[in-house]
């Protein structure tokens, strides 16, 4: 946690990662805010149903729903813990192979590349399974 403030019987949480949660009386914990948080956005892709995919250096690619100002689903960019010599410079204390580049979707994929060269070709249903890695 990096800030916690109280309004009537609800807690108002700001983490480190840049989410913000409201837990009320009962314990039920409510996100209302998600971002990257480590170093830079690189990767944006713009889908036909409006729907915004984000990729950065804090090993996620996020998909937001501009209309309802929510994010709808984040991935890990990648599990691998790979340096390298020459990438795009970085403020992330994150390895080369979990700080995304670029991110790319169609109806039925989605590409993610990492600052090692990697591309993980994922499924729309199974997005969190890499199903390809090139």
């Amino acid at each position: 946690m990096r800030a916690i403030d109280f309004d009537m019987n609800k807690l108002i949480v700001g983490q480190r990662d840049g989410t913000i949660s409201v837990i009320d009386a009962g314990g039920a914990k409510t996100d209302v805010m998600k971002s990257h948080s480590d170093g830079e956005v690189w990767g944006l892709a713009l889908l036909p149903s409006g729907h915004i995919w984000t990729s950065g250096d804090d090993n996620k690619a996020m998909m937001w729903d501009p209309k309802a100002r929510k994010n709808m689903v984040t991935l890990e960019v990648s599990k691998r813990d790979v340096k390298i010599k020459r990438g795009a410079s970085t403020l992330s204390t994150l390895p080369d192979s979990q700080c995304s580049r670029a991110v790319a979707v169609s109806q039925d994929w989605i590409c993610i590349a990492s600052n090692d060269g990697a591309v993980s070709v994922r499924s729309t249903n199974a997005p969190t399974f890499e199903a390809r890695l090139l």
